[in-house]
């Protein structure tokens, strides 16, 4: 499905846990090929992910929810 959504060079990427259930080296691919369409199409990408060492790696800003409430409001974290 995502190379599907991919191959649409979309300007708004919604992803919900987009490497569940992925090992490392698949996760890590994943990863590199969100980065690089971000930069050469500039789409926005919305990532929901309890990996916060990933919405790190991937966002320029992270917003952290806590039971529904926003526990920590966004902060750069990418250049």
């Amino acid at each position: 499905m995502l190379a599907r959504a991919l191959a649409l060079e979309p300007s708004v990427l919604l992803l919900d846990e987009p490497t569940a259930a992925l090992d490392e080296r698949s996760r890590d691919a994943v990863e590199r090929t969100l980065l690089a369409l971000h930069a050469r199409v500039s789409a926005a990408l919305i990532i929901v992910t309890h990996d916060q060492a990933q919405a790190r790696r991937l966002g320029d800003r992270v917003l952290v929810l806590d039971g529904g409430r926003v526990r920590e409001q966004p902060t750069a974290v990418r250049a």
